[in-house]
């Protein structure tokens, strides 16, 4: 039924008059990210898809002795429309230098194909997708913004200069994409299936194993950070300048709150070959970025001080655990989901009162400065397998618009034994 009304979920047929097989225009798709470009840096915001969009179902696969879904999609093209700002950068990459120069952005994403992996849980007699995981593929993508009135002509971008927004686009739509199919699913009985309850009573019985084995692994992650003394770990200094005058600087910048993981949903898992994968998203009870700043106005007055703090207690990322039982090993993956927002950034000291002043950096290229830092020191997690982690104490992380291309993407193991030895 759902290859037939062409991946339209009941409810949406219903809304959209028989054309819901579509992503509806206005779905924000990025959030805040930076894209480093030939001497100058653009922060993105406001990114939303301009276009309704349709998509295809190319192909569909349940595999229940897995509780998995593989479905493969066409979205053909993906038009995106935002707000940019670009900062020029000097010899020093720590130094942005901030000038009057903002407009629209818009990307074309062309022959977009992406495969979405879901992993079932059984509920109340429903499947229902408890988490998802994918790949997307674009043959093209486009660039083209507006300064001034003045359109750029269209910027081919490779797909791995794409960096951080290409991350943040998929992750907003594995979301949208997971709610759209659990929708579909509502209605699927399971009733009159052979084995039911048997099913049922393993897939509880599977759940409960999984939620003690997970819980256990964050318990000792946490404890290697806690051991490691990488709860608290520096972060690197920036310095914004305006032409107008006024300078920004970030320094002493750390990232708190590593060793605060707790698993937030229900785990799944699946066992391929020797392999068992056990997926979970976990959040951070404590996580925050401190940055010290000292603000120079061009008004005559004395340059102001104080702190800068970037809370993060509701981000969210996912945990990905591969386990082999001979010889015993884990591998560690962790992946960010969650996007920061304007209300997360506290400013305390004698610049709240002139906040109005530059309000309009904080809320764009701060917050996206400090929101990578914190980004790139989560996923520094995966690396808790290797001798020598990338967090450890005292080693300031690269520079944040450089952190995607430092990111290790080894495939290291780390035993999860008793005495926590690598």
């Amino acid at each position: 039924r759902l290859v037939q009304t062409k991946g339209a979920a009941f409810r949406e047929i219903h809304k959209y008059s028989h054309k819901a097989w579509m992503i509806p225009s206005g779905m924000n798709l990025g959030g805040y990210s930076m894209m480093k470009m030939t001497d100058s840096v653009l922060f993105f915001h406001r990114m939303k898809l301009r276009n309704n969009t349709h998509f295809r179902v190319n192909f569909i696969h349940n595999d229940i002795s897995k509780m998995m879904i593989t479905i493969n999609l066409a979205l053909v093209d993906l038009h995106l429309k935002g707000a940019y700002e670009r900062a020029l950068t000097e010899d020093d990459p720590s130094v942005l230098i901030y000038a009057p120069n903002f407009g629209e952005v818009e990307f074309l994403l062309k022959n977009v194909k992406y495969l979405m992996k879901g992993q079932y849980r059984l509920v109340n007699k429903h499947l229902t997708i408890e988490l998802v995981k994918s790949d997307i593929e674009i043959e093209e993508t486009l660039m083209m913004y507006t300064n001034q009135a003045i359109e750029s002509a269209a910027i081919r971008l490779e797909k791995e200069k794409m960096g951080a927004f290409l991350s943040r686009l998929q992750n907003d739509l594995d979301e949208w994409m997971k709610d759209y199919f659990n929708d579909y699913l509502i209605y699927i009985e399971l009733d009159g299936i052979e084995h039911m309850q048997e099913l049922e009573k393993y897939d509880q019985e599977k759940t409960i194993v999984l939620q003690e084995y997970t819980d256990a692994s964050i318990a000792l992650i946490n404890a290697r950070t806690r051991k490691l003394n990488a709860d608290v770990i520096k972060i690197p200094n920036f310095t914004l300048k305006s032409i107008h005058g006024l300078q920004i600087s970030l320094h002493d910048g750390a990232l708190h709150g590593l060793n605060s993981m707790f698993r937030r949903s229900v785990p799944t898992g699946y066992k391929m070959d020797k392999v068992r994968k056990i997926d979970s998203i976990v959040a951070f009870s404590n996580l925050k970025v401190v940055y010290k700043y000292e603000a120079i106005i061009p008004t005559g007055v004395p340059s102001l001080s104080g702190e800068l703090t970037l809370t993060a207690n509701e981000v969210a990322a996912r945990l990905g655990l591969s386990v082999i039982e001979e010889p015993d090993t884990v591998d560690l993956d962790i992946q960010f989901l969650n996007q920061m927002k304007a209300e997360s950034l506290t400013v305390e000291g004698p610049a709240n009162t002139l906040i109005a002043n530059f309000r309009h950096v904080l809320e764009n290229e701060i917050i996206t400065l400090m929101a990578s830092s914190l980004v790139h020191g989560v996923e520094s997690l995966k690396s808790l397998p290797h001798c020598v982690p990338l967090f450890i104490p005292g080693q300031i992380a690269t520079n944040s618009q450089n952190a995607d291309d430092n990111l290790s993407t080894d495939n290291n193991q780390l035993r999860f034994n008793n005495d926590e030895n690598e």
